[in-house]
């Protein structure tokens, strides 16, 4: 069974959701932008609640890249180990308003995993 493209943050986080899984470097733009390369990168998504009782998930994410250097500009590995909680938010001002180190994203029923990640 293969992992779902999206979850419904706020109900996952209620249920206290599990996902894991491997995604392909072509569903993440954002490091292919950077010219990253990599076979795939591993990752778990777990929902709950934070130390503040607000709903979360907790997302992590493992593999390797090969990156160019932007001091020689030659390619280069990279062991990727990332760690994130994010808060989910009903309201986006609250978001934006906030003055905290908390990472915080709009719940929606249908967010991205990859997106995520």
């Amino acid at each position: 069974m293969s992992s779902p493209r999206f979850i419904d943050g706020l109900q996952f986080a209620h249920d206290m959701g599990k996902l894991h899984g491997v995604l392909d470097m072509h569903l993440l733009p954002r490091l292919a932008e950077l010219s990253c390369k990599s076979d795939a990168i591993h990752y778990q998504l777990a929902g709950g609640q934070n130390a503040r009782g607000k709903p979360c998930l907790s997302v992590s994410a493992q593999g390797r890249l090969a990156l160019v250097c932007q001091r020689c500009l030659e390619m280069m590995d990279f062991a990727l180990e990332v760690q994130a909680e994010l808060e989910l938010c009903t309201d986006p001002r609250m978001i934006a308003e906030a003055d905290d180190e908390i990472d915080r994203v709009l719940a929606e029923r249908e967010m991205g995993v990859a997106s995520l990640i």
